[in-house]
């Protein structure tokens, strides 16, 4: 080898070294920033009793990643949470981060400008649940991203409970829910529309907002005020079905989740509909294997097989419209705006949110629904987690700017429902009841408290705080 050959060999060893340190000390940088996270957090969360203990137990595996670190946790019931972080926030005092409020609550904390936007921090949210986190901007239609006032860190929906000391399995159909109680078992069913709004999806039915308007003077922000809201198919028929369910004695129909709830738990009701995160308290009443959790009853029609090219005269097939579907109700954590601490907090949000954490929240049987779309299951998750998940797929998410729209519909709706149990009107003629009703009071929606301060909102929290 020439000389010449030599020297250019050794020059391009001396790159390769040269970049090898490079990175190396690249990665020190960063392994060197994780290690000086520094300073002390105050957490108030709404997870009561089992909940809690695996939020403190993913805040100690943050801490002991980062020893210079104190998180220091506190349960707020979440009816308390707002008065009291209200109060504390007039005298500059409160939480740093919070964890587990409604997407509810999170735009009433906005409205009052106590959260902290999170776009200009850039989150990296590209393994989370998309129309999760969309449904917390202001406007997830806007061409530019608009304010994100929190981040979904986990889920629930309606699941079909029932036990296990009692039957072997739950009813798959609504028909044969009103066969199991006409054999003698008690149903707790829930009667109000947001809680059996999964019958209406069943139904083939669907929510459909159309239209709306930005309010005047909001920057960044978009509230669909004047929006006409409607449900396209399935609300009559659903009515129907919630009539004849009435009446079978054993279907113990009430717009009160907590009696409901009861019922099932003290022994009573054998079959209970309900919300998933109820799993951990139903177990502790009942037992650990006394409780099963089942799939929302499909509705299933009869159809004359003769209608049929392929089917003998005279039998019957059995189509399904279209898979029930409850609400995903997200449980939120946003930053103050009143910390000192925002990039701290936000370094911990994320933390919580990364795969591992998220399967260990789905792992633990509370009834979870993990956000982060990179978590993969196996058989080492429960059939109640992997049922409760599934569920969850055909489950609908209404974005923040549509809440109050919700609520309107379900004001309307209970009203109306009211009325068909108690036999005064008739199921057609409620529901078209409840269409002319939000046809009105979208012709009179007056302005939204949190579009006037979506800007200040937005203006007050900044990209630098520490």
């Amino acid at each position: 080898m020439s000389r010449q050959q030599n020297r250019g060999q050794h020059r391009r060893w001396r790159w390769v070294v040269l970049i090898l340190a490079a990175l190396w000390l690249a990665g020190c940088g960063r392994a060197g920033g994780a290690r000086q996270l520094q300073g002390t957090l105050l957490v108030w969360h709404t997870w009561p009793a089992t909940r809690g203990d695996a939020l403190d137990a993913f805040f100690d595996s943050f801490m002991e990643i980062n020893p210079a670190v104190t998180v220091v946790s506190e349960y707020v019931p979440l009816d308390d949470l707002l008065a009291r972080f209200d109060d504390q926030a007039a005298a500059g005092l409160g939480p740093d981060l919070i964890i587990g409020v409604t997407p509810a609550m999170t735009r009433e904390l906005a409205g009052k400008n106590l959260l902290t936007d999170l776009t200009p921090y850039e989150p990296d949210v590209s393994n989370l649940l998309v129309r999760a986190v969309d449904a917390l901007r202001v406007n997830a239609e806007a061409e530019e991203l608009s304010p994100l006032f929190g981040l979904p860190i986990a889920a629930h929906t309606q699941v079909l409970f029932f036990n296990k000391k009692r039957v072997e399995q739950a009813p798959q159909t609504l028909n044969e829910v009103l066969e199991v109680a006409r054999s003698g078992q008690i149903i707790a069913f829930p009667s109000d529309f947001q809680h059996s709004f999964w019958g209406i999806r069943g139904f083939g039915g669907e929510i459909v907002i159309d239209g709306g308007v930005s309010t005047a003077g909001v920057v960044d922000g978009y509230v669909r005020n004047g929006a006409q809201v409607t449900i396209d198919g399935g609300l009559d028929e659903w009515l129907q079905w919630l009539q004849s369910a009435q009446k079978e004695p054993n279907i113990i129909l009430s717009d009160d989740s907590e009696e409901l709830y009861a019922l099932f738990a003290s022994g009573r009701a054998t079959y209970y509909i309900g919300e998933s995160i109820r799993l951990p308290q139903l177990r502790e009443r009942l037992g650990e294997e006394a409780v099963g959790v089942a799939y929302l009853p499909d509705n299933v029609q009869p159809t004359l097989m003769e209608d049929s090219e392929t089917a003998p005269p005279g039998q019957e097939l059995y189509s399904i419209n279209e898979p029930p579907g409850a609400f995903l109700d997200l449980e939120v954590a946003a930053l103050s705006n009143i910390s000192a601490r925002k990039e701290l907090a936000l370094e911990l949000l994320l933390f919580l949110t990364n795969p591992v954490h998220q399967r260990r929240l789905a792992s633990r049987d509370l009834g979870y629904v993990p956000i982060n779309q990179s978590v993969r299951f196996d058989h080492r998750l429960s059939a109640s987690e992997t049922t409760i998940v599934r569920q969850s797929g055909t489950a609908v998410i209404v974005s923040l700017q549509d809440i109050h729209l919700l609520e309107r519909l379900s004001d309307i709706s209970n009203a109306v429902y009211a009325q068909v149990l108690e036999g005064v009107l008739e199921p057609e003629e409620a529901a078209a009841q409840i269409q002319e009703a939000l046809r009105i009071a979208a012709a009179e929606d007056g302005a939204d408290p949190l579009a006037e301060v979506t800007a200040t909102a937005s203006a007050g929290s900044g990209g630098g705080g520490n």
